[in-house]
């Protein structure tokens, strides 16, 4: 497919400028902003969503970019080297993609999830969840 037939889009163009430089039409969105993903998706006949990173922010954030593909959305696991080349070829250091595409791979398999208590015996208190911090942070 030609290059100018290809649309990139990011938060940041300049992490996208690369792909401009070779003829890639680039489009800014916010996963926040249905309206900039309706845009930016506008005539595509495919959209490839890399998800986004933003902790608590995901589900809702693949939510606005799927209804603005306005097309059914087909998820595909990658393999660990798969994933890995992709993180790399969106501008991640080959080192830190693999060890994020391993980790995604452990995650998924259940290897971060610990029931023994041995966090809260070594910290000799129990455990915090994600979700009791921030709230205990946010409260004024």
């Amino acid at each position: 497919m030609p290059a100018g037939q290809l649309v990139a889009a990011g938060r940041d163009l300049a992490k996208v400028a690369d792909l401009a430089g070779r003829g890639v039409q680039v489009r800014q969105i916010d996963y926040q902003d249905p309206a900039s993903l309706r845009r930016a998706f506008a005539g595509a006949g495919k959209v490839l969503l890399i998800s986004d990173s933003e902790v608590g922010q995901r589900l809702e954030q693949h939510r606005n970019a799927i209804e603005a593909a306005g097309k059914p959305v087909t998820y595909r696991d990658l393999p660990v080297k798969e994933y890995a080349e992709l993180l790399v070829g969106a501008g991640l250091p080959a080192g830190y993609a693999a060890i994020l595409a391993d980790s995604d791979r452990g995650i998924a398999h259940g290897e971060l999830l610990v029931t023994s208590g041995d966090l809260s015996r070594l910290i000799g208190r129990l455990t915090t969840s994600l979700r009791e911090a921030v709230r205990a942070a946010t409260v004024q």
